[in-house]
């Protein structure tokens, strides 16, 4: 027996403290000197994806108390329309899926009344749930039952007699395609839930049918949770918890689950506890969470402006301390909107602190996110790593010194903003949902830092009310700006004010009395681009001395009042923390905004970035620290040589970041970087480049290039981008945390010219060659114009528009101000293959934080109203592909302003096509158009013109109508590697189409005229048989027979009776009457003559009689459809067929005259190979009508089909789940 071996003395204790860290923020030195102050009477909203309730440490307070005390949706993705009350009978409702509910002998309702509604399941559910729920599915209820069907029927084939009939063999291949095709053919969208709300003893209840049969005895009766902390699972299967609200009076049930992981990560890191595990803490496990799901599950969990204003009004209403929003994205302005706004009054009006990401658009200088690095009051939190955390929750083998993660966004924002108020740090391990089938995994992000500074902000607060210290949002983020730790290694820029320091703000508070907390102070300057504080970049302003004008303005919390205003007076000392920047000594200020003067000398400042601030300190308080802060921020350029500049052989370490930034000279358009691997490299390693441009009033995103480099060992490795002339280019270099080893290298960029004369071009179909121009800059070039359009575009203007006030009170504001909605309708048809569409309203694209309008959603449904796909104001991240059919798109705008929502009433909508195939434009070298460019030869500094040809119409996708236009780019580069990037906007504008005279000029398509009287009274009592008045049968016969006398051949007669007995209202009754005519209209007309004229070819010289001729054949066809279908109808419903099988002689019959597989003679194909029991032929039949024309009838048929063969599988899915989910009651709400 071996020996056992101890390694005891070798392994080291997990560090379970650092899987969420709290010794950087000093939050474990806090609780340990005040452990009572762990976020006790402090609570929490969480703005994100929703808390999942039963998730780890989501339970109780270190009081013991709940941990969630209110969990809502802000969103609207989880609701549902009850509006629709029904009464028991007998003990049981009808649901809207039609299942018999049976009302439960326990169940309470004094009223006897109960709302009903009805949801797929899978709208509840997260994406990546969605995927592990279907895949389950399809194991279990699908994949078995229908590879046993399938190996029956190829069994069925295999043992084949081929001396029987080919057609049956036939058939069998037919039915084992579609059963293989059919997990396609009929997807797994889920099950179908009924919905039963009622009102007893004024508490709402619900009960969501998850049986899915009726059987609501075995489902969860649940409450809205404020009320009765009711929380219920959909399934075992599933694990996914839901809570309930009820608005509008009971008409609105909101279903409230997590739409991702996200939400409940951040909720744990701010406050979650472990009774039995403190360690694993979050950073104020006392404190109290409100769950609020802005991230919407139909737009994979993105945040929308409903969601945020929704959510920010109910953290007013309902005074809670904090707000943490780990959401944000890039804008193209800062600090204004409604969004912004309904920020700025939530913190200034009603006294709640808004912690917020800074984003993770990072290194690059002004990369913050809005509304944490954007909007006044807000604190933006920054994200770092210590030692610990690389051990911890990377698993890393060298620590690496504290530092910040690469992609945490740097300041300042673009008009000048400091932006990060502190640091925290931005990974853990922690709480999950529990649909995840995890109990904890690892986040990074700024939004983990952002819980993290959020939770020891709680613990502050929780101090503060115990010793009943008195703060508000204005002195917490004064305060804890002032005592954060400024580390020497890192600039403003990254770590903003610094690491927040729990402790030392507590003792602050503690220890400073009359802090101002009733003021903040708003900081604008006087410069175009830069208004909140100084951010200059700008050569004209680098190269001389200037003055800014400074303005601070008190802002008072709402409950100061007017003797507090007037009594306000500071004597403020002034100071700048870099000599280059020059500031009165003193400053007095009152109540309102006064302004002082400040100097700035760049002109001495070497290359790179530099920031300095100005501060105001109380001049016999200095020690409260500085009551307000200008930032300045100043980047000054490298100039290049030649078009040229080198960055010498340099170390790259390992969690840093390298910033050049350089002067682009006026005359280029493109750069080439490459970098150069130095000796000290030992193996292949990453680094990280950024290259950006500030241009105004676009996002960081849409102004930054990035790529990964991989640097190795005698290696070179270049990219190229294009570059903006005259703006500056800021180059960052940056690896991430696990790069541990040593990079050296060097790098060089080029920069060369070959410059259009535009650099967005627009092209009219009508206009004559389209002249455009390219000029060498910089150096000779190879020019090639290459024009390639992906893309057709097409504007709709809106079929409906209505402006109604929402009742909700969701959508009433604190303040009164109601909301309301503009409701567009948009339709479109597509016709031809499947493509990928993309809506969008140009008006309102990209413009989230900063729109003056709440939101915008879209919904793309079918005409049956099934919704194939959501979208928002990011158009290009919702795109879906669509079959033939009609198609409408339902937009819904909220404002407060109903005069706004008037202005727009009739706003396009631009629905964006990808085409099957680009469409590219032959490019001349001259106006005469004679032969195609191949490549020119330009010398630098000289101008080439030319000249661009209209498309044919042969050319263009034929779904591109007049109106519409083409979108992609051109490129005058020989490289064509280098039109990806080096290329500019190209659209062309379809002004017209020319149309395609009929080949038959002389077809008619209505009868000529009748010159005589009693022709004309013929076709008056005609068309007075086909417009179906109040006639009744018996009149009707009548007429038709009188008329019959004189007309027996005319064929319009014959047509308009046929049709009278078609109608839907009588067919029913008539079978044998249509049977019989149409048997008696086939011995009127001479069949043979007509079969024997097509028999051969027709003579073209005498169009007249060929006419004529196909008059006769079409109506031939059409009779012996009719008689056909007729008679299958009535031996469906007779169960007896004519004798000698008359259903197969008529079928021989039809055979004769048409090809009754084409698609338009589908109809009486199903109908003759269901009653020959050919099952394979009748389903491939009934697919293809119902792509043709897609309607809950046809479906149903093919399950009816199904059905008889014993599938029950796929029968299941069609009937309990498709039926609902592609052809709905009514349009979702939004």
């Amino acid at each position: 027996m071996s020996k056992h071996v101890s390694f005891e003395h070798v392994l080291e204790p997990y560090p379970l403290d650092s899987l969420l860290p709290k010794r950087g923020i000093n939050a474990d030195k806090f609780t340990a000197l005040y452990p009572e102050y762990d976020g006790r009477d402090v609570v929490i909203a969480i703005l994100d994806t929703g808390v999942d309730p039963f998730a780890a440490g989501m339970q109780t307070t270190t009081t013991g108390e709940r941990k969630l005390i209110d969990i809502i949706d802000t969103t609207g993705s989880g609701d549902v329309d009850t509006s629709k009350i029904v009464a028991a009978k007998d003990g049981v409702i009808e649901g809207l899926s039609g299942r018999k509910l049976k009302i439960p002998d326990d169940w309470s309702n004094t009223s006897g009344e109960y709302r009903i509604g009805i949801k797929p399941l899978f709208d509840f559910f997260p994406q990546n749930l969605k995927k592990r729920i279907t895949q389950q599915r399809r194991e279990k209820l699908w994949d078995s039952q229908n590879n046993t069907s399938l190996a029956e029927v190829k069994e069925r084939i295999s043992k084949f007699d081929k001396s029987l009939d080919n057609k049956i063999l036939e058939n069998l291949e037919a039915l084992y395609k579609v059963l293989d095709e059919s997990s396609s053919k009929f997807p797994d969208l889920g099950p179908v839930c009924d919905i039963v709300v009622w009102e007893d003893d004024w508490l709402w209840r619900v009960c969501i049918d998850t049986s899915f049969c009726g059987e609501l005895s075995t489902c969860k009766v649940v409450s809205p949770y404020k009320d009765s902390f009711d929380v219920a699972f959909f399934g075992d299967e599933d694990m996914l918890s839901y809570t309930i609200n009820v608005y509008d009076n009971g008409d609105v049930l909101s279903v409230v689950t997590t739409s991702g992981s996200h939400g409940t990560h951040v909720a744990a890191i701010a406050a979650a506890n472990f009774p039995d595990e403190p360690a694993r803490n979050g950073i104020a496990p006392g404190a109290q969470l409100v769950s609020i799901k802005i991230g919407d599950s139909r737009l994979s969990s993105m945040e929308t402006g409903t969601s945020l204003v929704r959510a920010i009004d109910y953290c007013c209403r309902n005074k809670v301390d904090l707000i943490n929003l780990s959401f944000g994205e890039a804008s193209k302005w800062n600090n204004t909107g409604v969004i912004a706004d309904a920020i700025k009054t939530c913190v200034s009006k009603y006294n709640v602190c808004f912690v917020s990401s800074a984003s993770n658009d990072g290194p690059s200088l002004s990369s913050l996110g809005s509304p944490g690095g954007t909007v006044d009051h807000v604190i933006g939190v920054g994200a770092y790593y210590m030692p610990e955390m690389m051990t911890a929750q990377y698993s890393c083998i060298d620590k690496q010194p504290l530092s910040f993660y690469h992609w945490s966004s740097r300041s300042p924002s673009r008009d000048g903003y400091q932006g990060i108020s502190i640091s925290a740090p931005g990974g853990a391990i922690t709480s999950v949902p529990n649909w995840t089938l995890k109990h904890g995994r690892l986040m990074n992000g700024t939004s983990m830092a952002s819980p993290n500074a959020c939770g020891g902000i709680a613990l502050i607060i929780s101090g503060l009310k115990s010793l009943d210290v008195p703060y508000s949002p204005f002195s917490i983020k004064r305060v804890i700006e002032n005592t954060a730790y400024r580390s020497s290694e890192f600039s403003t820029l990254t770590q903003g004010n610094g690491l927040l320091k729990v402790d030392a703000a507590f003792d602050y508070f503690k220890n400073e009395t009359d802090i101002l907390d009733n003021v903040s102070f708003k900081v604008s300057t006087n410069l175009t681009l830069s208004n909140r504080g100084i951010f200059v970049h700008e050569s004209s302003r680098l190269a001389r001395l200037f003055s800014v004008s400074v303005t601070i303005d008190p802002v008072f919390t709402e409950s100061t009042s007017n003797r507090a205003k007037i009594e306000f007076s500071l004597h403020l000392s002034l100071c700048s923390t870099e000599s280059w920047v020059r500031v009165p000594a003193s400053f007095d200020l009152q109540s309102d905004e006064r302004a002082f003067t400040v100097d700035l000398d760049p002109r001495g400042l070497s290359p790179g970035n530099h920031y300095a601030e100005i501060l105001g300190f109380a001049s016999n308080r200095t020690s409260l620290g500085p009551l307000f802060r200008c930032p300045v921020t100043v980047v000054k350029p490298d100039v290049c040589v030649n078009n040229r500049f080198d960055c010498p052989m340099r170390l790259y370490k390992p969690c840093r970041t390298f910033r050049q930034f350089i002067e682009v000279p006026s005359n280029v358009t493109s750069a080439e970087i490459t970098f150069h691997s130095g000796g000290l490299t030992e193996s292949r390693q990453k680094l990280m480049v950024f290259c950006a441009q500030w241009r105004p009033e676009l996002t960081h995103r849409e102004n930054t290039v990035s790529r990964y480099v991989s640097i190795f060992p005698d290696h070179s490795q270049r990219f190229s981008f294009k570059v903006i002339p005259g703006l500056m280019l800021q180059v960052t270099i940056a690896r991430s945390l696990m790069s541990s080893k040593l990079v050296e290298a060097s790098w060089s960029i080029v920069f060369t010219g070959l410059m259009p004369n535009s650099r967005t071009f627009t092209m009219m179909s009508s206009e004559p060659p389209f002249r455009i121009e390219a000029t060498a800059t910089t150096n000779p070039q190879d020019i090639q114009p290459f024009v390639s359009m992906k893309y057709s575009s097409t504007s709709y203007r809106p079929s409906e528009s209505k402006i109604s006030p929402l009742s909700s009170s969701r959508d009433i504001s604190i303040d009164g101000r109601h909301s309301y909605q503009l409701e567009l309708t948009y339709n479109f048809s597509h016709s031809g293959k499947s493509v990928e569409v993309t809506p969008s309203c140009p008006l309102l694209n990209d413009l989230l934080y900063e729109s003056n309008y709440q939101s915008q959603l879209w919904m793309l449904c079918t005409s049956s109203k099934q919704v194939i796909g959501y979208g928002d104001y990011c158009a290009q991240k919702y795109s879906y592909v669509i079959d033939k059919g009609d198609y409408v798109i339902r937009l819904q705008i909220r404002s407060y302003s109903n005069d706004a929502l008037e202005t727009i009433k009739d706003i396009p909508l631009v629905l964006q096509t990808k085409l099957q195939a680009p469409v590219t434009l032959d490019v001349y070298r001259y106006p005469t158009l004679q032969s195609k460019i191949t490549s020119v030869f330009c010398p630098a500094g000289i101008t080439i013109p030319f000249y661009i040809a209209t498309v044919n119409d042969e050319k263009l996708p034929k779904t591109v109508n007049t109106g519409a236009y083409l979108s992609g780019n051109v490129s005058f580069c020989r490289d064509s590697s280098a039109r990806v990037w080096d290329c500019y906007p190209f659209y062309y504008v379809v002004c017209s189409k020319s149309k395609k005279e009929s080949s038959d000029v002389n077809k008619s398509s209505k009868e000529k005229a009748e010159n005589t009287l009693s022709m004309a009274i013929r076709d008056a009592k005609i068309a007075f048989i086909q417009s179906d008045h109040t006639l009744s049968e018996e009149d009707c016969l009548q007429l038709y027979e009188d008329l019959k006398k004189d007309a027996h051949s005319h064929i319009p007669l014959h047509q308009a009776y046929l049709n009278f007995l078609e109608k839907d209202t009588r067919r029913g009754a008539s079978l044998h009457n249509i049977r019989d005519l149409c048997s008696e209209l086939l011995t009127i007309f001479d069949t043979s003559e007509v079969l024997l004229y097509f028999a051969v070819k027709p003579d073209s010289r005498n169009e007249s009689i060929k006419s004529e001729m196909e008059k006769k054949r079409n109506f031939i066809i059409d009779v012996q459809i009719k008689r056909l279908l007729a008679t299958l109808d009535i031996f469906e419903k007779e169960h007896v067929c004519e004798p000698e099988d008359a259903i197969v002689s008529q079928w021989k019959e039809l055979q004769k005259w048409v090809d009754v597989s084409e698609s338009k003679y589908l109809k009486v194909y199903i109908g003759y190979h269901l009653y020959k029991e050919n099952y394979g032929f009748a389903l491939k039949a009934l697919q293809k009508q119902y792509e043709d024309n897609t309607n809950k009838e046809n479906l149903l048929k093919i399950s009816m089909v199904f059905d008889q063969l014993g599938y029950a599988h796929i029968v299941d899915r069609i009937r309990n789940s498709l039926v609902f989910i592609r052809f709905p009651l009514r349009y979702p709400l939004f």
